[in-house]
């Protein structure tokens, strides 16, 4: 484990959401020190269980899903977008978006698992944008800690030589078989 990784873990804080629309709840979450605060993925994710009165319900569209080649054909790794739709009992509506890709996958579990990474970050997103969460600093940004890569750990992609891959028959290849 990083020294970053210890620091973060060791300060994590429940501070209160004061927002009039959910009310008082609790989420956990961190100053960075670089002007923004890190709240807890699975904090978020259980907000929707401390406010079962207002009926959270969020859905998943993907937007985008390709394949990044480096220069010499090789594999290099996803480029994802999810987008994460959340509404509630009166009517709000929420979307935000989710992003992968191979420079911001920088942990083994975010390059094992893409998909559900750019869907956490959507989820995450939409949480925040929902509950708006108040600071001492009202200059503040928020992410969640899906949304912001593990210090000191970098992209980690299987690598495959694209290189020897016959190309596609064309119609005179084809002709000559």
């Amino acid at each position: 484990m990083s020294e970053t990784t210890e620091k973060v873990t060791s300060t994590w804080q429940k501070v209160p959401c004061n927002n009039p629309i959910v009310g008082d709840i609790e989420i956990e979450s961190y100053d960075s020190g670089e002007g923004y605060d890190l709240i807890s993925h699975t904090s978020l994710k259980d907000v929707p269980n401390q406010v079962p009165h207002l009926n959270l319900v969020l859905t998943y569209d993907l937007v985008l899903h390709q394949v990044v080649f480096g220069a010499n054909k090789e594999y290099i790794g996803p480029h994802i977008v999810v987008k994460c739709t959340l509404t509630d009992l009166h009517g709000r509506h929420i979307e935000e978006y989710g992003e992968v890709m191979p420079e911001t996958l920088t942990s083994s579990i975010a390059s094992s698992y893409p998909m559900i990474t750019a869907q956490n970050r959507a989820m995450d997103r939409a949480l925040i944008t929902y509950l708006r969460p108040k600071n001492i600093s009202p200059s503040k940004r928020f992410y969640s800690d899906s949304e912001m890569p593990d210090a000191g750990e970098k992209p980690v992609f299987p690598v495959q030589d694209m290189a020897n891959i016959p190309p596609e028959p064309t119609s005179e290849t084809k002709s000559e078989a």
